[in-house]
């Protein structure tokens, strides 16, 4: 007897660059087709198209939304419009709800804890039985939240996916092509490159404060390098890619980058295409670097975080130094590697004095030869030790403002002493971000080459960044909801 036909729409409602497709929503669509091919997925992408009137035209069986923390007030919003419009079950997934379950809200009929894989397959299953999610049904399928209408239900936890070569790589097609557009890469000599980005594994072995990863997927998985090497070359014959963005965490050191070098070249693909990497200061040495030019990894990135000591162990725990950091750039620099990095601040306990040391750190880098450095300013994110920081020390409450978490705010930095002052710390934030204008990826004569080269995609890039930030870094949805609020209408007595 064939089965009953279900349409599933998973909704993107995170605003990205062009390199950065949603691979979340890639890899659930991509699995429930393999394992129930009567179900049809449509990701309906806010990047590309407005969320709620595509899912009006869709008219999906059942929703799912996946939300970060500084989207889940967009998320909940969404889910009210779309259940008054269609009445359809709507559930919820990613890392907000999964590292901050108290704040579920039964505008969701049900949200996925922790990785979605196997949990949507089990709802849409039950779905396809009921015709509905009966709250009964719902009480037996592990790694759910749920509302009974009084309270909050969790079921058991969802054993985690191991290995995780089982699940399937997204299928780039379910993802808007737009994503393959060429776009310039600094480490490339500003050339343009069809790019896209994959994940290697699945948590991170480092417990930094201010980072969820660890909380989320809560133990290291890593795919064969066979299946890495598989997803690769997939990409270059299919789509035609010619740079990677490898999203995991870190590089898992030399024996991880042998095997994917083997793996590689079995599959014909080594010196095919070119990769950037996240990288740990700690592990860098000539051997690690000579095996990354060897893999065609041409960029690495750094989380910097401070210039000072004190600060830097509070933030990573003693794994990395800023010394390491230091030598790392310098070692990485002599094997021709681009060298990105990130800094923060206003982190707790920092000082005026602390944040001057970052900013020597800034010109100190750039003597030894980083490309790139992106400033941001300390925030909570839900599972980590600096939420539950903020929570104890009363700065988080129970009506937090989960739009406050943008690391680019700068009108209200959650974490700020009381010895340094909110004119002190814009003062210091500018002169960070002027220091860090002063680097070869910021310079005047690059932005001007690169719109006298490619002014179509210079353009558009300068439209994706004032659509979401105004000058100083500030969310533009921000500066709209405040003017909203001064110039609102007040009601008379």
């Amino acid at each position: 007897m064939p089965q009953h036909e279900i349409k599933l729409a998973l909704v993107n409602i995170k605003r990205r660059d062009m390199m950065s497709p949603p691979l979340g929503l890639g890899y659930l669509a991509t699995y429930v087709r393999r394992e129930m091919p009567e179900c049809t997925v449509r990701i309906i992408d806010i990047n590309f198209e407005d969320p709620y009137h595509a899912i009006l035209d869709y008219r999906p069986d059942i929703l799912g939304i996946s939300s970060i923390t500084m989207h889940y007030n967009a998320a909940l919003e969404l889910a009210a419009k779309v259940k008054q419009a269609l009445s359809i079950p709507v559930l919820l997934g990613g890392v907000h709800i999964s590292t901050c379950p108290e704040s579920f809200r039964p505008t969701f009929d049900a949200a996925v804890l922790g990785e979605g894989e196997f949990t949507l397959l089990d709802l849409l299953r039950l779905y396809q039985q009921r015709h509905s999610l009966p709250m009964v049904d719902l009480a037996t399928i592990p790694g759910l939240l749920f509302s009974d209408g009084t309270r909050t239900i969790t079921t058991a936890p969802r054993s985690l996916i191991t290995p995780i070569d089982q699940i399937p790589f997204p299928d780039r097609s379910l993802l808007n092509l737009h994503y393959f557009d060429p776009i310039p890469f600094p480490e490339l000599q500003d050339r343009h490159r069809r790019s896209t980005a994959i994940m290697t594994s699945r948590g991170c072995p480092y417990k930094c404060v201010f980072c969820s990863t660890s909380a989320f997927w809560q133990k290291v998985r890593v795919h064969s390098a066979g299946y890495v090497a598989s997803e690769v070359k997939y990409l270059v014959e299919t789509f035609g890619v010619e740079h990677i963005k490898i999203w995991d965490d870190t590089i898992f050191g030399k024996t991880r980058l042998r095997d994917l070098r083997d793996a590689f070249k079995q599959a014909g693909v080594l010196g095919k295409v070119t990769f950037n990497v996240q990288l740990t200061a700690s592990l860098v040495d000539d051997e690690l670097c000579d095996l990354l030019t060897e893999l065609g990894i041409m960029g690495v990135g750094f989380g910097f975080e401070s210039g000072s000591g004190p600060i830097m162990q509070y933030l990573k725990g003693g794994a990395v130094t800023v010394e390491q950091s230091l030598h790392a750039i310098e070692i990485c620099k002599r094997h021709g590697l681009y060298v990105m990095g990130s800094l923060m601040f206003g982190s707790p306990g920092e000082s005026l004095a602390d944040m001057e040391q970052t900013l020597a750190f800034i010109d100190t880098a750039r003597e030894k030869g980083a490309d790139q450095i992106h400033i941001f300013v300390t925030q909570p994110f839900p599972g980590t030790a600096l939420w539950r920081y903020g929570q104890e020390k009363g700065l988080i409450k129970a009506n937090f403002d989960f739009d406050h978490t943008s690391k680019y705010d700068v009108d209200d930095p959650l974490f700020l002493e009381p010895s340094v002052s909110k004119a002190e710390f814009k003062r210091i934030l500018a002169e960070a971000r002027r220091r860090a204008k002063r680097y070869p990826a910021h310079s005047f004569q690059r932005r001007l080459r690169l719109l006298v080269a490619h002014p179509g995609a210079t353009f558009k890039a300068a439209l994706h960044r004032l659509r979401n930030y105004s000058v100083l870094g500030v969310r533009a949805k921000r500066i709209l909801k405040t003017l909203r609020h001064r110039f609102a209408p007040r009601q008379t007595p």
